[in-house]
């Protein structure tokens, strides 16, 4: 299925929270021309972000993959080896592995356009990087975990760390998906050479895609390393999909329909459509997912044609033996506005209802996946304290600056690893809203202010590029103003203005 374009999204979620910022420092009842302004300073501060850690020196090394290792694969998509980062540290007995996110491709020309990026080649990686979250080094903010050795595993597949396929071929593009194998050459070369068959405790974990690789790895990497070694995982922002409702929608093996065809009282979504198109007959393994990494069992359950089923982390998580600690929100805006819905992002008015019956649903059908964790739906039984979660009702891709009961979910992490007890009843923590009105809509209602739904109308669109266009200044004239609208004309119409939006903005 589609997978998540995590960079993106994240600059996407980061740009709405300064927004609203700005705008709920704006008295509701101001004279809308004080609106606008706020909106060209978000135009300004946008256009100048920078890096927030650049002060800060990067403290893992690369490590590139030998050619002539014994492991297959070891490929990025263009053929250039692939590698890891890493910060060796001073317990031996700890590891902290994070996956790298980076979205995916399933088309030629999604996947040709990837291979010439950091996110198909190796050979644009930076030298070394900056540790951060689990694998700060800084003992201060990672109490529990700054003394492991960090590694970071890049991502150069586009398969979510999935894929077995080892060789080029037509069926491939010319292009290699060989994200799990990749993954076990990493961990033969760590075991080799850093020492990580010596470890008594690994987590493993990972952002978007990564998370997804966390889910469909963890157990690999448990029995590679054996029994005497704790392995658990902590994937966050990676629970693609949800199964939709199966009474109002499709069966739930799949995810719920896609926007247009909710809002039309239809059924279906992209993935959907390419199965009917099958009639029946298997779907091709192109990146060889059944070949030693999907659950055995999960795959004897379903019928052969419905063996993608358990590439779906819905559907995969209830075959998981390791121990994991899921952090997911409720209202993922990747999977609601990016990959799966395709609901419009900035709607016009006479949509805005019905978005924001979608992102209910969507919002439902997490929320209901989820319950799987909670209830114990595994089909080995796990050891106290069983499986985390940490699910914030908030529309982003991932839960950054979020908290639920006023905690973030590093530190609870951090208990659960240990075993420490400390927080033990925080470990499992799905937010809900209590505000909402009977026959209400229910929103995501998490108090971060880029949390809730708040749509960027056409008109507040248009304002923005007008004032990053100096079209409109303080009390300025308004002739002056409607003649530079039509002497950028152009660019105005790029962002959807029209000549009523220009007037108006202009009258204020």
């Amino acid at each position: 299925q589609l997978l998540p374009i995590d960079r993106q999204q994240q600059q996407d979620d980061f740009k709405r929270t300064i927004y609203k910022n700005i705008t709920m420092a704006i008295p509701s009842n101001s004279n809308p021309f004080y609106h606008y302004i706020g909106m060209a300073l978000l135009v300004i501060f946008l256009g100048t972000i920078t890096s927030i850690n650049a002060s800060n020196e990067p403290d893992m090394t690369y490590v590139g993959l030998p050619e002539d290792i014994p492991s297959p694969g070891g490929y990025c998509m263009d053929g250039s080896m692939a590698g890891y980062y890493i910060r060796p540290g001073n317990d031996p007995s700890l590891f902290v592995i994070h996956l790298k996110g980076g979205g995916g491709c399933s088309t030629e020309a999604d996947c040709l356009a990837r291979n010439g990026t950091k996110l198909g080649s190796s050979s644009l990686w930076e030298p070394s990087i900056l540790g951060d979250r689990l694998l700060d080094g800084n003992c201060n903010k990672n109490p529990d975990f700054c003394d492991g050795t960090a590694v970071h595993v890049p991502y150069c597949t586009s398969d979510a760390h999935m894929g077995n396929n080892t060789e080029l071929s037509d069926d491939t593009w010319g292009l290699y998906f060989d994200g799990h194998a990749n993954f076990a050459a990493i961990v033969d070369h760590l075991i080799a050479t850093f020492g990580l068959g010596d470890a008594t405790h690994v987590l493993l974990t990972g952002g978007s895609a990564g998370s997804i690789g966390v889910y469909f790895n963890v157990d690999w990497l448990a029995d590679r390393l054996g029994s005497d070694v704790t392995v658990k995982g902590v994937p966050n922002a990676g629970w693609f999909n949800p199964g939709s409702l199966s009474d109002n929608d499709l069966d739930g093996i799949f995810a719920p329909s896609d926007y247009d065809r909710f809002t039309a009282g239809e059924k279906g979504n992209l993935f959907w459509d390419s199965i009917q198109l099958l009639n029946g007959t298997i779907a091709p393994d192109t990146r060889k997912l059944k070949e030693g990494l999907l659950n055995k069992d999960c795959l004897a359950y379903y019928a052969p044609n419905e063996w993608w089923a358990c590439a779906s982390v819905h559907i995969a998580y209830r075959y998981i033996e390791s121990p994991l600690f899921n952090i997911h929100s409720q209202y993922d805006s990747n999977q609601i506005f990016s990959t799966q819905g395709f609901a419009p992002e900035n709607p016009n008015q006479s949509e805005i209802e019905s978005v924001e019956k979608y992102i209910e649903m969507w919002g439902k059908a997490t929320r209901e996946s989820l319950q799987q964790i909670l209830n114990n739906e595994t089909m080995a039984p796990k050891d106290y304290p069983g499986d985390g979660l940490f699910s914030t009702s908030c529309l982003s891709h991932g839960t950054f600056g979020t908290t639920i009961d006023g905690l973030t979910w590093l530190p609870i992490v951090r208990d659960w690893f240990f075993n420490l007890g400390e927080m033990t009843p925080y470990y499992r923590l799905m937010e809900s809203c209590d505000d909402v009105e009977e026959g209400g809509i229910e929103l995501p209602c998490n108090e971060a202010s880029h949390c809730k739904y708040e749509p960027v109308t056409p008109v507040m669109k248009c304002a923005m590029k007008m004032f990053e266009l100096e079209c409109v200044e303080s009390y300025g004239d308004k002739e002056e103003c409607i003649n530079c609208a039509k002497g950028n004309e152009w660019k105005l119409g790029k962002v959807g203005c029209d000549k009523k939006m220009v007037t108006d903005i202009c009258n204020y």
